[in-house]
Order: C-alpha cells, then structure tokens, then sequence
C-alpha cells in the first residue's frame, strides 16, 4: 500500500444508507480511524443508527432536499460512496424500489459531478453480477441505474467504480435477510431450524472485513490505479450448509437443523463467481473465516 494517500485529500467522504446496516458499520469504521464522514438522508427521522453516528466526533448528517446543503458537502467530498438500497422483500412497489435505487442515486451523482466530487463508489451484490433473477426487480432497478451512470458520465467527469460485494453477513442484521434471520433462530433454545438443502455455493464475508476492505481502497493512493470494478469476498465458496454448521458449532446452538425441508427460491443461484483479485492486490485480506466471525459474534452477543 502506499503511503501517501491521494484520494482523502480532504479526508472526508458522504455516505447514502447510513440508516442502514452496510452504511451505519462503514461510517463508524471510517470514523474510528479520522476519517470525517457526512450521512446523506432522505428524512429527518432519527434512527438509531444516526442517534449513535451523530454520537462520535466528525460525523454530521444533510437531508436530501437541501439542495444547498448538499452542493456545498458534495464540493468538499473525495468520495460519494452509495450504499442505500431497497431490495423489494418487503413487498415495496416498484415506484418506491425505482425510487430508491435509481432516482435518489442519480440525482446524487449529478449533483456530485458539478461540484467536482473526484470518485463515486456505486455498492452493489453479487445477485447483480451473476445476473440472477432472484430478486428481479431490484436486480433490475441496480442495472438500470448503471445503464444511467454510464450515458451520464460519458466524459469520465467523476471516477465511478462498481464495487461487487459478496454475501455480507455480521451482528445486528436484520431478520429480513437470510443470515440475520438464521442467528436470531440460532440463538432460540430447543429450536427447529427448517432450511433448503443447502448446496447454494456463495462467498460469505464478515462485515468487519467489507468496511476494512473499503477502507484500504481509499487509503490505497491514486484514483487514476483504481479499476472501474472491485469485487469485495474472500476469494472462497462454501454452501450454505457449510455455513450453517460453522455458526451452529461456533453460537453453541442446541438448534435442530434440518436441511432438505424448504425448496430453493425461484431463480435462486446454485453458484457464483468470485474473484477479488484486485483487493489481494494491494495487501489486503480478510481477518476473519467463518469460524472466527461465528466466535466474535457470540462474543459480542454475550455482552
């Protein structure tokens, strides 16, 4: 890694989706180390991730409709890293979902390439990259904000990398996700666990190693050696299976596990691709197998 860093020349980035469990665990890693970090909203409710953001030293928040507000941030960002996004499992219309992860990202990167703001970091997962259908609509809704981007920014006014991230996965996720919902179950005494039959193939990584992850990219030195895509994994696939197994050894679970018991989701992918080649690159790599994260987990679980 370099030590001069050219990208944080004023050591400040704005994040979308701090409410939300990607961003929220990226600003306060950033924050922990300097780095000042501004959370760009869309309303004045205070979740619990902002009270405790807005707890640390460096850390502010604007909401979008302050236009001036957010010129002024913008012009005084290195970086404008999206991480908010509407997946579509709650049932949410497609308006709300074309909403969330087209207009509102959009109107960010227009506003961001008047003022200058140097990079954008566009989050993205794996399910995009794999083309899977699962999940079509905000699949679609990702793509077709990219297809956007790139007619945009024609000129390469703003540096726009796609950062690919694999199966996240970590303490406090919600119940709405698949991992979430499998340590709340994990944790119930005498329960019945029924899951598919498990043979799902993904690369699975802890969330303390995405944000270290990002973190190295910016730290890493000159915009210009930064590709336009980074996938963010291990490099590892295991199944599902495997997974679960390693959580329910390392959560000391007395869980029953029934695999075989739901059918897979329509469209679900089998296997992936993974290949963070770029990460492993620039020294970075990650800190945590599954076994490792399963035990710090229960750990911090245990406080």
């Amino acid at each position: 890694m370099m030590n001069k860093n050219i990208i944080l020349k004023k050591n400040h980035v704005s994040i979308t989706g701090c409410n939300g469990y990607l961003g929220y665990n990226l600003a306060k890693y950033l924050l922990s180390d300097n780095v000042s970090v501004t959370a760009i909203c869309h309303s004045n409710y205070l979740t619990s991730n902002l009270v405790s953001l807005s707890k640390l030293r460096n850390f502010n928040y604007i909401l979008i409709n302050n236009k001036k507000g957010l010129i002024k941030n913008l012009s005084n960002t290195d970086c404008l890293i999206h991480t908010a996004v509407v997946y579509g499992k709650k049932k949410e219309s497609d308006y709300y979902i074309n909403s969330s992860n087209i207009d509102f990202p959009f109107y960010l990167f227009r506003l961001a390439s008047l003022c200058n703001t140097p990079l954008f970091f566009n989050c993205t997962s794996f399910f995009e990259q794999n083309r899977s259908s699962y999940m079509n609509k905000y699949t679609e809704s990702k793509l077709g904000f990219k297809e956007l981007l790139k007619r945009y920014n024609s000129k390469g006014i703003v540096k726009i990398i796609d950062l690919y991230l694999h199966h996240i996965y970590g303490p406090g996720e919600s119940i709405s996700k698949f991992t979430g919902w499998l340590f709340l179950e994990l944790k119930k005494k005498n329960n019945i666990i029924k899951l598919s039959p498990g043979n799902q193939l993904r690369d699975f990584i802890y969330i303390k190693d995405i944000v270290s992850a990002i973190k190295h990219i910016l730290f890493y030195g000159s915009i210009v050696h930064l590709p336009n895509k980074i996938e963010i994994g291990t490099g590892i696939k295991v199944s599902l299976k495997e997974f679960v197994c390693f959580l329910h050894k390392a959560f000391n679970s007395d869980s029953k596990l029934f695999f075989g018991e739901k059918d897979f989701h329509d469209g679900e992918l089998k296997d992936i691709c993974t290949d963070p080649e770029f990460l492993y690159s620039i020294g970075w790599k990650p800190k945590f197998s599954i076994e490792q994260a399963g035990l710090d987990m229960y750990k911090l679980n245990s406080k």
